[in-house]
């Protein structure tokens, strides 16, 4: 169902199947810079913030939607401890959890479970969160060619929050269909501000929904330039009459950039949802 593999290897296996407890962390959100910390840095950081013994390891997946964090400790007290350190270290971005302790032997791996422990995905939650408040949401995308629109809809019961897609590929469309300036294409260009503002303003409204979400960016390998490279991407969360805009520069080939900018999309919404 989902693209990317959410897996331990089979070193973690062992260690779950032979008894020790575990807690796995699923965080959003997470940029490049952190990305650049490895198991032993945030060990470090865990130890250092918790006095945690040696007898507690931590594992790190760095994934297209964010990264999966594994604990295995001895003891459940271990596990506690490490998982507030990460809860407090990534605050609103840990968006699923399990602190359980796993001892069927052979347990699997899948594409949504680590060690056979099910976790949801971060659109399984954006799902749940706008259900249970009755919010719907509609999407405008340019570079990432409706692959927002493919996750959302990957929920069962997506139907009942997901109104709209528009992907709006080309500055015709933008300006068409959903009435993005012709002057600020031109003087902006269509990876901008102000092209993704109007672009989620005008999808929430010709939806009728609560949230509109716009991204707009250069996914390559060519078209970058000095001042917007590949990689670039501008993020537009529309909500009533407020409006939140990032820029972000993806790394990676052109499916991954697509990929990432789309889960970041869906973190700046989570953000949104929980209030944080």
């Amino acid at each position: 169902m989902f693209s990317d593999k959410r897996q331990l290897n089979k070193r973690w296996q062992a260690e779950v199947e032979r008894g020790r407890f575990n807690g796995f962390f699923r965080v959003t959100g997470v940029d490049s810079q952190e990305m650049d910390e490895t198991e032993d840095a945030i060990l470090v950081f865990l130890r250092r913030e918790s006095c945690l013994s040696s007898s507690v390891d931590v594992k790190v997946f760095w994934r297209l939607y964010g990264v999966d964090i594994a604990i295995i400790a001895d003891d459940r007290a271990g596990v506690d401890l490490a998982g507030e350190v990460i809860k407090r270290r990534f605050g609103w971005r840990v968006y699923a959890q399990a602190m359980e302790l796993s001892r069927e032997a052979g347990a699997k791996n899948s594409e949504t479970s680590m060690c056979g422990v099910q976790l949801p995905a971060l659109e399984e939650v954006l799902g749940g969160m706008l259900s249970d408040r009755n919010m719907s949401l509609a999407t405008a995308e340019s570079c990432t060619g409706g692959y927002l629109g493919h996750l959302i809809t990957e929920v069962p019961g997506s139907s009942g929050y997901f109104k709209m897609g528009v992907i709006a590929y080309s500055n015709d469309v933008k300006k068409d269909f959903l009435g993005v300036s012709q002057d600020i294409l031109d003087i902006q260009g269509a990876v901008s501000e102000p092209v993704v503002k109007e672009m989620a303003a005008s999808v929430m409204k010709m939806a009728g929904t609560d949230f509109g979400i716009a991204i707009s960016g250069v996914a390559g390998p060519g078209g970058g330039t000095d001042e917007k490279p590949v990689g670039t991407v501008w993020l537009a969360l529309c909500h009533g009459a407020d409006l939140f805009t990032q820029r972000r520069r993806f790394a990676g080939v052109r499916g991954e950039v697509k990929r990432r900018a789309a889960y970041w999309a869906l973190a700046m919404l989570f953000h949104r949802l929980k209030g944080d």
